[in-house]
């Protein structure tokens, strides 16, 4: 995502054109920075109704996300010389236009969504 793109305003200016950064650091010492993206997301839900159970595919274009570069979560498998590569951080705050659950509409209790 471009530095001047609607949905940036990351904690790391960026030079106009250059790839939008951001920095955040959580209570507990957990960090992440990176680059926001945009990209297509895809979704398969399980429907239920007289004819059995169907799976329908579902795309939603251009979802704003953060691609952590360097993420430091204190506890989670691995340690400071060998971090986990496949940890991260998924922010589901509602209080932003670039969050996640905003931008796919997903309601704020949602019980059945499985990462």
């Amino acid at each position: 995502m471009p530095s001047d793109h609607p949905l940036c305003h990351g904690t790391c200016p960026a030079p106009m054109g250059n790839l939008c950064k951001y920095g955040i650091e959580y209570l507990g010492n957990q960090v992440t920075t990176g680059d926001f993206g945009l990209d297509t997301f895809y979704f398969t839900t399980t429907l239920n109704d007289q004819v059995g159970q169907q799976l329908r595919q579902t795309q939603i274009h251009n979802v704003a996300f953060g691609c952590g570069i360097i993420n430091r979560i204190p506890g989670f498998a691995g340690d400071a010389q060998h971090a986990n590569p496949m940890s991260g951080i998924l922010g589901l705050g509602r209080d932003d236009p670039s969050s996640v659950l905003l931008q796919l509409s997903i309601p704020a209790v949602q019980p059945q969504i499985c990462i």
